[in-house]
């Protein structure tokens, strides 16, 4: 089984990058989001991340709520981030995070990196993705794969983790060659639901969200094999 916790700097790197990699305020939204993406608003009972935050303000005589801070004020507080701190307080929120997505019953690293980074943007709709895939590469592969067919439901129950162990345990000679069909076709998949997501609503981020797959997929090839 894999192990997140033997990538954790590459993916915290990976989505420090992605994510902006500073302190900062999202238009729209009513509370600090950090360098890893992590927005306090939806996510408040973190709080050694957050009273790491608050500690800094204080420091620096800055002593009203994260909501009010202003752009000098963040970037004050930012400038003063120990990134080791940072990384580490971040992890433990990333860990649970992860916990319904099932990571370690992935196939291999490179397919991990692709639903590890669409989950983070969005957890349903990455399961769901990797549910389509599984479906498709069942059709495709029908002699090495007959685990039952799925419900796209975004939700990995035991037909899910069943699949994932039958693609897990192809043989040597196929496995290689499958994995890498596996990964394309859910990239696509996540492209697909990209674009019927912003077909509902065009004010949504089509191209963030088109140009995040991409890195996301770029990513993963550092993980094959």
């Amino acid at each position: 089984m894999l192990n997140l916790e033997t990538i954790k700097d590459r993916w915290l790197d990976h989505i420090k990058k992605l994510e902006g990699g500073y302190l900062h305020h999202n238009s729209g939204e009513k509370d600090i989001t950090n360098a890893f993406g992590i927005y306090k608003g939806a996510n408040p009972n973190y709080t050694d991340l957050w009273n790491y935050y608050d500690k800094i303000a204080r420091s620096l005589n800055i002593n009203k709520p994260s909501a009010m801070w202003d752009r000098s004020e963040l970037k004050r507080i930012q400038d003063n981030i120990d990134p080791k701190i940072e990384k580490d307080l971040s992890w433990s929120f990333v860990k649970n995070f992860y916990k319904k997505a099932y990571l370690e019953y992935l196939p291999e690293y490179a397919i991990l990196i692709s639903v590890a980074d669409f989950y983070w943007n969005s957890p349903k709709n990455a399961l769901k993705a990797l549910q389509s895939a599984l479906n498709e590469l069942k059709n495709k592969y029908p002699k090495y794969l007959n685990y039952p067919t799925l419900s796209i439901d975004g939700i990995i129950g035991k037909n899910s983790l069943k699949a994932l162990d039958e693609v897990s345990n192809l043989p040597d000679s196929i496995k290689y060659r499958i994995f890498e069909v596996f990964r394309v076709i859910y990239h696509q998949n996540e492209e697909n639901i990209y674009r019927n997501l912003y077909a509902k609503n065009n004010n949504l981020p089509l191209k963030g969200w088109l140009n995040r797959n991409r890195n996301s997929f770029d990513e993963s090839l550092n993980y094959i094999g």
